[in-house]
């Protein structure tokens, strides 16, 4: 089990990363008085685990969230679609072991809203939807072709 301070350390450098791709370990270094070493164990736990991705060397180096798990499906507006049965079947499936149940709400009622929306007013012939896990977020896109 891990300490609370480790705990909010990790939790930091996966809420920052997006925002600081080149000095999250500086970052982390200013907000906890911990070494650059200790920053860095903190950061490379999360490379090793496959959660946050590296690239470039030396002092180019970059981090980012690596996609733990995505899905994309693209659907015909000329079929007959329903919100409810599409996020039954291909957006719950994904997110239900990562969503807690406040989370969840939130998705469903926003992915369906929006969703109905694009079915409602888009003037193109498809609509493509993702989902993609991240460690501590999930994405969702609704994106209807409008031609």
């Amino acid at each position: 089990m891990r300490r609370p301070r480790s705990n909010a350390i990790r939790e930091f450098i996966l809420t920052k990363i997006g925002a600081h791709p080149s000095d999250i370990s500086a970052l982390v270094v200013e907000e906890f008085g911990i070494s650059r070493q200790a920053a860095s164990r903190h950061v490379h736990h999360f490379v090793e685990s496959g959660v946050i991705g590296i690239t470039g060397m030396r002092r180019c180096v970059k981090y980012e969230l690596k996609e733990l798990e995505s899905k994309r499906y693209e659907f015909s507006l000329k079929d007959p679609l329903e919100e409810d049965l599409v996020w039954a079947n291909y957006v719950r499936p994904l997110i239900a072991s990562h969503a807690g149940p406040n989370a969840y709400d939130i998705l469903n009622y926003g992915f369906t809203e929006i969703f109905n929306n694009a079915l409602d007013h888009s003037e193109g012939s498809t609509v493509k939807i993702e989902t993609i896990i991240y460690a501590n977020k999930i994405e969702l896109r609704i994106n209807p072709d409008n031609a």
